[in-house]
């Protein structure tokens, strides 16, 4: 496994708004990357549900909100190391 990264804050989440730049899924949900914490490997997402998201009109559809919770995972991991690493989802539940 990769070493923790030694980068400041500010360029993990420039590295990481690189990155999401090229996913077209990040731009499908509307994410952005806010902030990120080094000591306690926490990321700061914000996402923008459209209406094409809701079902009954104004509810979030559960795939898309699994979607961001995923992202906002993955992305989280990722900033943790400065070398690339695959994220990939094993197992997701959420109520």
């Amino acid at each position: 496994m990769s070493e923790l990264t030694t980068e400041t804050n500010e360029a993990i989440v420039a590295r990481l708004r690189s990155i999401a730049r090229e996913v077209p899924a990040m731009d499908l949900i509307g994410a952005q990357i806010m902030a990120f914490e080094s000591s306690a490997q926490e990321i700061t997402m914000s996402f923008q549900a459209s209406p094409a998201m809701c079902h009954s009109k104004v509810i979030v559809q559960g795939g898309f909100i699994t979607a961001m919770v995923d992202s906002a995972m993955a992305y989280a991991c990722m900033g943790c190391f400065e070398a690339p690493i695959a994220v990939p989802t094993l197992d997701i539940k959420v109520s």
